[in-house]
């Protein structure tokens, strides 16, 4: 391209279009960057927030170890470990009883009555118990007696 052609104005302008043309290009780069720089810290920040998670359930496991340890080894800990899981127990026994109430007490009451029941009635359909019953079973006579018991 020869500029010896063109005027002052013609170049200036040419130059302020190839500016613009410059700017957009570099704004666009700038901005895939900072997008690509913003993603990059999104996913450092979600691995960090992975990594304390981690760190703290450890934390919290080796604390329970160490105190199951600690009973373990020392009468005393023992006591208070038992004391505690006596405590815990209660409450999740005591709140099955508020979410559930004593509904699940009378329909194990009646599924047992049912399921009993039903063995009886199969029990008494034998002829093993058919045999047991007449074998055991006093008849009354059909003769009757006076009041001296003697038979008419």
């Amino acid at each position: 391209m020869n500029l010896n052609k063109f005027t002052k104005a013609e170049l200036i302008s040419k130059l302020k279009q190839n500016n613009s043309k410059l700017v957009n290009l570099d704004s666009r780069n700038t901005n895939k960057k900072i997008n690509f720089l913003v993603k990059i810290n999104t996913y450092l920040s979600q691995l960090w927030d992975l990594l304390s998670t981690f760190k703290n359930i450890i934390a919290k496991l080796t604390l329970i170890s160490f105190f199951i340890q600690l009973s373990k080894k020392y009468r005393i800990f023992r006591r208070l470990w038992v004391i505690l899981n006596t405590i815990v127990m209660s409450i999740f026994g005591i709140s099955l009883l508020d979410n559930f109430g004593f509904e699940f007490v009378s329909n194990f009451i009646i599924e047992m009555k049912i399921i009993i029941g039903n063995i009886v009635n199969y029990l008494t359909n034998t002829h093993f118990y058919n045999y047991l019953t007449e074998l055991f079973y006093n008849k009354p006579s059909n003769e009757t007696t006076n009041k001296n018991g003697s038979i008419i």
